[in-house]
């Protein structure tokens, strides 16, 4: 796998700074099975991130259906429970599963790396508050990723977005870049309640979207009509928002919770995918979009490196300055043509092993005893054996393409796997169970090597 770039979310320093797994202890996970995974260090960071498969593993059966190819585009998939996958790396081995193919060339590369707010900000709007054009939204943090992008949504379904940002040096560039997305108001998020409050006037929201919690989000829930819903999707001040007794007994005010890892475990890869392909349409159509600071992997290995880091990892919660908004960083680490290469090197590497084994093999079969070379034998043996790989000859016919064959193999009681190894482990096991395959019916030599060369471990 060669990620190819990867976003620094506030999820990744999340877990930097926290081990997770302290929940587990607590309710509801010490009652349940669905725990959050530890996480060992030494570790890389990094749960999301696009990159592209240079080389795939042989004699694993679980990809025989589905499997990722190589150079197909691949993103990581949001996992509520598993530590990260790591994806500030150029390369990593990692379980196909936890990966989702994606059409090349998607989105471009760097909103494609920030998909993850792109898709938290559709599913805030499609699944909350059910609002209809005219209605009105009011969210804090919307100089954020997913802030951005529900101020781009809001003009699209034509909802007018109340937004509170920063209030630091950079608010007119700011609000500058929100209302060229189509924000209908941007005010500064302080404590001037009586302001904030008077700015917003009759326009009273239906939702509130709350990426920063603590006192932000209490005095966004104030500012909500009677029966309105307040979202919970992000705590950068690390507390829930303090709702008055009044506003939960009398307003009817509701708090909910969205977390998009959750949302995928719960509606499947699929989902996921779809929708993917529906945001993708609108990036291509240039109405959404997240403004980004691309960081090149040139640009940390440099001698200043360890500032260029420590300016990506921070780039979104710096202070805005008059000339700029604060920025979500890419780490940017290589380019498709890269991959490609490295694609084609890894793949003339494995096809050079394979035949030194096969010369090895047959060589030392020829010198005598039909025994094995040395290096051959240590490569067999890193490759697990038929009856680990499947629990029957059922199995493995269907992996094999060979189905036709399953009934010739339960009437001759051949659907033990280890029974088909001890045969091909006697001296001459290999011609032993092909005679008895040719028997049997498999009449082609193909097919009958085919099944020899499973339960030898060469397949």
């Amino acid at each position: 796998m060669h990620w190819l770039a990867c976003c620094v979310h506030d999820d990744d320093l999340v877990r930097v700074q926290s081990p997770l797994s302290v929940l587990n202890d607590y309710p509801p996970f010490n009652r349940t099975g669905n725990k959050w995974e530890a996480q060992q260090l030494p570790a890389v960071a990094g749960g999301e991130g696009v990159g592209v498969v240079v080389a795939t593993a042989r004699n694993v059966p679980h990809l025989a259906s589905g499997a990722l190819d190589v150079n197909e585009w691949v993103v990581a998939l949001p996992e509520a429970r598993l530590a990260p996958v790591g994806t500030w790396r150029t390369l990593c081995a990692c379980d196909a599963a936890r990966l989702l193919r994606v059409p090349k060339g998607l989105m471009p590369l760097e909103q494609l790396a920030c998909a993850r707010s792109l898709c938290t900000a559709y599913r805030l709007l499609e699944d909350y508050g059910g609002l209809k054009p005219g209605d009105t939204l009011i969210q804090n943090g919307a100089e954020l990723p997913t802030g951005q992008a529900v101020v781009q949504l809001c003009a699209l379904l034509k909802i007018r977005s109340i937004n509170l940002v920063a209030d630091d040096d950079g608010f007119e560039a700011t609000q500058a870049m929100l209302k060229g997305m189509g924000a209908s108001l941007v005010l500064r998020d302080n404590a001037r309640l009586d302001d904030f409050l008077r700015a917003v006037g009759g326009e009273v929201p239906r939702l509130g979207l709350d990426a920063l919690g603590g006192e932000h989000g209490k005095r966004m829930a104030m500012a909500l009509r009677p029966e309105a819903s307040l979202v919970v999707y992000g705590l950068q001040h690390g507390k829930l928002p303090s709702l008055s007794p009044s506003l939960l007994l009398y307003q009817q005010i509701s708090l909910h919770g969205f977390n998009l890892a959750q949302w995928v475990s719960d509606e499947g890869a699929a989902a996921y995918l779809h929708m993917l392909e529906a945001i993708a349409e609108l990036v291509k159509l240039e109405k959404l979009r997240v403004v980004t600071r691309a960081v090149l992997a040139a640009e940390l290995s440099a001698p200043p490196g360890s500032a260029a880091l420590r300016e990506a990892l921070g780039s979104h919660r710096a202070t805005g300055t008059a000339l700029a908004p604060r920025q979500r960083s890419v780490l940017v680490w290589a380019d498709e043509a890269a991959a490609a290469t490295l694609a084609f090197e890894l793949r003339d590497a494995l096809k050079a092993q394979q035949e030194a084994e096969a010369a090895a093999d047959a060589e030392a079969r020829l010198s005598g005893g039909g025994g094995t070379h040395p290096a051959a034998a240590a490569a067999a043996a890193l490759r697990p054996r038929a009856s680990e790989r499947w629990a029957d000859s059922t199995e493995m016919l269907k992996a094999l393409k060979l189905e036709q064959y399953t009934e010739q193999f339960v009437e001759e009681e051949m659907t033990s796997l280890e029974l088909l190894e001890e045969i091909v482990s006697r001296g001459d096991g290999e011609r032993e169970l092909m005679d008895a395959l040719k028997e049997m019916g498999v009449k082609k030599m193909g097919h009958r090597q085919a099944i020899v060369s499973a339960m030898t471990q060469k397949s």
